[in-house]
């Protein structure tokens, strides 16, 4: 199978009009191709395709760009639902809190925080800091330390809660929060375990 190669119809010295003979300069009646002008033809000729090129006006192309670009991060961060919230969580003298984790929680969805060492967090739901899904949200702690204590001559890891228990439990702890976007910080201050 022999495949011919695709030539553009181009300027042909012998093309002749009413009779007479073109001159190089000159056009033939079928016009010359852009591309064989920027010399694609050359390029695509030995593959032996048919090729249809689509000459796009620079500046529109540009201007596509731009605007392509511009729906992508819009749609990345206007429709977004998720609030980005953090914070920081001492005790009732003024100490941080140095470990732990806050907890956000709705009927339907929770969302955490580690918490650093110089007491401050970030809320992540899907990731870690990833912010939090609108809504209401009550709010609990978890700050426990690992002890061992000695039982029966043998030594058994517990963990012992650094804050009070009314914390420890959402229904109880008094803490809530609306993540609607207007408030992106939220401070907590607890009572020490007594």
């Amino acid at each position: 199978m022999t495949v011919t190669p695709f030539r553009c119809p181009s300027v042909n010295p012998n093309d002749r009009v009413g009779g007479k003979k073109l001159s190089k300069n000159k056009q033939s009646p079928v016009r010359q191709h852009r591309c064989c002008r920027t010399g694609l033809c050359d390029f695509f000729s030995p593959l032996g395709l048919y090729v249809i090129y689509i000459h796009f006006n620079t500046i529109f192309f540009m201007r596509a760009i731009v605007t392509f670009s511009l729906m992508i991060l819009l749609f990345m961060t206007g429709c977004s639902d998720k609030v980005h919230l953090s914070g920081k969580l001492t005790f009732d003298d003024g100490e941080p809190v140095t470990f732990g984790t806050v907890f956000f929680v709705t009927p339907s969805t929770i969302s955490q925080a580690g918490i650093r060492q110089d007491g401050t967090y970030t809320v992540g739901s899907d990731g870690v800091s990833d912010g939090m899904p609108k809504g209401e949200y009550q709010v609990y702690l978890v700050v426990e330390e690992l002890t061992s204590i000695e039982v029966g001559g043998q030594s058994v890891n517990t963990y012992t809660s650094l804050i009070d228990a009314k914390y420890t439990n959402a229904e109880t702890s008094n803490l809530t929060f609306t993540a609607d976007g207007k408030t992106r910080r939220f401070n907590i201050e607890v009572e020490r375990a007594k």
